[in-house]
């Protein structure tokens, strides 16, 4: 449930994108928007009931595809 609660809640910074245009907090947001995204694929992976059931190889992919949008978004200008 709460994986699904940051999925859904990562979209809302994306939203506020084009309000925060102007006063030059698009930056902030791509990284909350990251940092939720990341958040909810992590619960996913590890979580109570895990989509991939803790299996090794299916938690390392959740967790890469979690962090790639993170990586990007801190990095990127």
């Amino acid at each position: 449930m709460w994986g699904g609660i940051c999925l859904i809640a990562s979209v809302l910074p994306g939203l506020l994108w084009s309000v925060s245009v102007p006063i030059g907090a698009s930056g902030v947001l791509d990284v909350a928007g990251a940092a939720l995204w990341c958040a909810a694929f992590v619960l996913f992976a590890i979580g109570r009931d895990s989509v991939v059931a803790r299996r090794m190889l299916g938690m390392i992919m959740l967790i890469g595809l979690g962090v790639w949008p993170l990586r990007c978004a801190a990095s990127c200008p």
